[in-house]
């Protein structure tokens, strides 16, 4: 999970250029890539897109793979000028090359030094320059099959130094953060909200994402509305909490393991920080070892997790027009492979913006197709549709 957190120091000048149709899907390649616990080490994926760099004029376009992120608020590309370990072997933005230019207004000068926390692995730091760019990702559809074109230009962080701890770990080049514009250094620099910018259809300010529940096959992200056909229930709408904060926050009126309360949440509830930047379940650290022990999976003979049997695991959420909603998971939901056995997919947090808050990553994702309202501030969950996912939420 990326935290890294500006102020809005500027209000939005001008729109983007989004070319051809703001209704698009943009397919997510499945990347494996390995997390370290302690000595043991455990798979997870990395769903990553093809964005084409210096697409509107440059001498050259260069493509470089992306994960979107939720929970960060820049476009983050390492520079040709890094030379750190974690810059080798990955394909580096080199602005003269594509005819990007230095964004020479920013309100922290030309460079900046700051830090990208991702709940798998350990904070890292990020030194960079300030660029503004054109964007193309392919290939892309719109809502039909239709092929469409879909560019745009916006600012950029292209980042000279990376620490080797964690990024030499990730099987990607850059970052696109997709948090509401409190995370980015000016709205500018705000991926969701110059899209959601380029047009006054209300649905356009959506993005919604589908990670196969079954772990197999690529994802999808959709841009400018959600997918009906990817829900196989009514999606269920909650409001964004703390907005100003910038994260895509929701409230949990308590968590559950089977039908016992599995953490204290306050009277006003616990915070849910839905991010698809991490894989798993992030809770918190003085919570973990019970819930860990709590959730009592079991190893199927043929050490296939999408099997294994626990205890029901859910989040109420507040906040939603139905009395009670839940988001439920099962022991072949959130169990994985870590060395011989099947371990559940979570991870004690470390230091967080707020209190009693649980970061929620692909591991709920795969179950429950989200959908980011940026014009209303909320967000959606509907139960993916696969043979898997036959309960209604």
């Amino acid at each position: 999970m990326a935290l890294l957190q500006f102020a809005v120091l500027a209000s939005l000048l001008g729109l983007p250029e989004v070319s051809a149709s703001n209704q698009v899907l943009l397919p997510l390649k499945r990347r494996p890539g390995e997390v370290m616990y302690g000595d043991t080490v455990a798979m997870r994926s990395h769903f990553v897109a093809t964005l084409k760099v210096g697409a509107k004029g440059g001498e050259s376009v260069q493509e470089m793979d992306v994960v979107f992120d939720t929970s960060s608020g820049q476009v983050i590309l390492p520079s040709v000028q890094c030379k750190d370990n974690a810059c080798q072997d990955r394909n580096l933005y080199a602005r003269e090359v594509t005819g990007g230019e230095v964004v020479p207004d920013s309100p922290y000068g030309p460079n900046v030094d700051t830090e990208l926390d991702m709940v798998d692995f350990d904070r890292g730091s990020i030194k960079g320059s300030f660029a503004s760019d054109s964007f193309c990702f392919g290939p892309t559809t719109d809502f039909s099959g239709k092929s469409v074109s879909t560019c745009m230009t916006m600012h950029l962080l292209e980042a000279y130094h990376m620490a080797d701890t964690p990024f030499l770990q990730l099987p990607f080049d850059g970052v696109i953060g997709l948090g509401l514009n409190p995370l980015s250094i000016t709205p500018k620099f705000n991926f969701a909200g110059m899209w959601a910018a380029s047009s006054k259809v209300t649905t356009w300010s959506q993005f919604a994402f589908y990670f196969p529940p079954s772990r197999q096959g690529p994802g999808e992200l959709a841009l400018g509305g959600h997918v009906a056909s990817r829900l196989a229930s009514p999606l269920v709408w909650v409001p964004v909490e703390e907005p100003d904060a910038g994260y895509w926050l929701v409230r949990f009126k308590a968590v559950r393991i089977g039908k016992a309360s599995a953490y204290g949440c306050p009277s006003a509830g616990c915070y849910g920080l839905i991010d698809t930047g991490s894989s798993r379940i992030g809770v918190p650290a003085n919570a973990y070892d019970s819930m860990a022990s709590s959730l009592k999976i079991s190893t199927p003979k043929d050490g296939d997790c999408r099997s294994a049997t626990g205890a029901e695991f859910s989040f109420v959420l507040a906040g939603a027009a139905e009395a009670e909603s839940n988001l439920v998971l099962t022991g072949g939901d959130y169990a994985s492979l870590v060395g011989d056995r099947c371990e559940p997919e979570i991870v004690a947090l470390r230091e967080m913006p707020f209190e009693h808050v649980f970061v929620i990553g692909e591991t709920l994702l795969r179950r429950y197709y989200t959908v980011f309202d940026w014009e209303k501030k909320r967000i959606g969950f509907g139960l993916s549709k696969e043979e898997k996912n036959k309960d209604e939420l």
